[in-house]
């Protein structure tokens, strides 16, 4: 249930997840250049900002972190 973008140079998509895993996820095909170019900005600017996630534990402190918010 995780949010997912993929961005080629010609074409986009978005998906977002269902809250229930047997349906399919909503995904939305983007082709305009301006918004696939600002995609790939905002993406490399997210990665650059983000804390990186490497194995297990690292997803259960996510985890953890948003239960005491």
């Amino acid at each position: 249930m995780i949010p997912s973008v993929l961005a080629t140079e010609k074409i986009a998509f978005i998906c977002l997840p269902e809250p229930d895993p047997n349906r399919f996820q909503a995904c939305i095909k983007i082709s305009d250049k301006e918004i696939i170019d600002n995609l790939e900005k905002y993406a490399r600017i997210w990665n650059n900002r983000g804390e990186k996630i490497k194995n297990i534990d690292d997803i259960k402190n996510v985890f953890a972190e948003s239960i005491r918010i």
